[in-house]
């Protein structure tokens, strides 16, 4: 396994115990209690396509108290990641979206933003991941196998292009990086991942995007 700090030398920002061992708990209860839909993708341009060839994950509904909650803190290190990426970020984040990967679960090679995309999709700067449980070799309670974050083209070069780099989570842990990595989820072999993403985007916020997040805080039917 690689360390996180071979991670921040290629240029991801890491942030161990980002959350506490007590606040990943009591997410991932909220989650296995709350409603859930099946998670999208952008295909064609085009938002809220289910293509489970592509991706396979739960999104989870929390309660917009939790939701909130989740998104103060990750605002707080909106100056960490300006400073770290040289990049000037919307005071708002899309998101958060609280995600479980069941057994076999995954999401496919991917960028966060890309041409062709909606606009405030194409204006994500910044992808922030967060997990919320350890991955073990063996079953055991509150963990997952597989399940891994592989990145690509974090070194220069054509030679490089090609070449995956996994980084294996551990709860609490905080990793953000460019939204136009290149990235997977690798697939889950036991157990479930319990993990909450969200995207800062750069500049003014849109109208796209703060659509989204009324959106988003809609409370569960």
């Amino acid at each position: 396994m690689r360390s996180v700090n071979f991670f921040r030398r290629l240029g991801l920002f890491v942030a161990e115990d980002f959350l506490s061992t007590d606040s990943c708990s009591g997410l991932r209860s909220e989650m296995d209690a709350s409603a859930f839909e099946k998670a999208t993708v952008i295909k064609d341009g085009q938002e809220g396509v289910l293509d489970e060839d592509s991706r396979q994950v739960l999104c989870v509904r929390v309660t917009e108290g939790t939701a909130r909650a989740v998104r103060d803190r990750l605002r707080g290190i909106k100056p960490s990641l300006e400073e770290h990426f040289r990049v000037s970020l919307s005071k708002k984040c899309h998101g958060p979206d609280f995600l479980i990967y069941h057994p076999g679960g995954f999401y496919r090679p991917h960028r966060d933003c890309s041409e062709g995309s909606p606009d405030h999709i194409r204006a994500r700067r910044v992808s922030v991941v967060m997990s919320l449980n350890a991955q073990s070799h063996e079953p055991a309670p509150d963990t997952f196998g597989g399940g891994g974050l592989t990145f690509y083209g974090l070194m220069d070069g054509p030679e490089w292009s090609k070449c995956a780099f996994t980084l294996d989570p551990s709860p609490g842990l905080l990793v953000a990086f460019r939204s136009d990595i290149l990235h997977e989820a690798q697939p889950v072999s036991f157990g479930k991942r319990y993990m909450v993403v969200t995207w800062f985007t750069q500049g003014e916020d849109l109208p796209e995007v703060q659509a989204a997040e009324r959106e988003a805080s809609k409370p569960a039917s």
